[in-house]
């Protein structure tokens, strides 16, 4: 029995040190190791190219250039939701109207708010919503692109009630414009 338990550890031992062997090989070199975090992220889907473009929104919308802010907005523009149970997007603004508009759709609170928006007030539009509002304004988008929405709830100033307002992003012509909005107020 002595005589085997020398033979059967130099096996298990034989055996440990030929695993641990295959294991150092698969090692990946720290230098070649991609750290976390730092994946490279996908270049050209819809989420990317909506934010750049809202990100170019707000430089412009924080020099207060509505002028320039004209060409992210697709024409017609949609300003408001029709009443309960038609849902779909109404009040369209066209693009002769918007030096009429410009200040509506652009308010104060919007000028004040956008430049400070966070991802709380961003939101990607469910592809399956069965909401009549989305629905209508997703038949004017680039098939297959996604709808997004910047939302924004505030108190009033020098008052207890509070205010909203919502610029719904679609892609047109392979670029993400504003194509609706509403808000508490209508615009029109």
């Amino acid at each position: 029995m002595f005589k085997q338990t020398p033979l059967i550890l130099l096996l298990a031992m034989t055996m440990m040190s030929c695993q641990g062997n295959t294991a150092r090989t698969n090692v990946v070199p720290a230098k070649e190791r991609q750290k976390p975090g730092l994946q490279k992220k996908p270049v050209n889907t819809d989420e990317t190219d909506f934010r750049r473009q809202l990100a170019q929104l707000k430089t412009i919308v924080q020099k207060k250039d509505l002028t320039g802010a004209r060409a992210f907005v697709n024409f017609p523009f949609f300003t408001s939701k029709a009443a309960e149970g038609n849902g779909i997007a109404t009040d369209p603004i066209s693009a002769a109207e918007y030096q009429t508009y410009k200040y509506d759709i652009f308010n104060v609170d919007m000028l004040r708010l956008l430049p400070k928006y966070t991802d709380e007030q961003l939101s990607e539009i469910d592809s399956k919503t069965q909401d009549r509002y989305y629905i209508s304004l997703k038949k004017i988008t680039d098939p297959g692109s996604k709808l997004y929405e910047l939302y924004f709830q505030y108190a009033e100033s020098g008052t207890h009630a509070e205010s909203y307002f919502g610029f719904v992003f679609g892609k047109i012509k392979t670029k993400y414009k504003v194509i609706a909005m509403y808000s508490k107020w209508p615009i029109k």
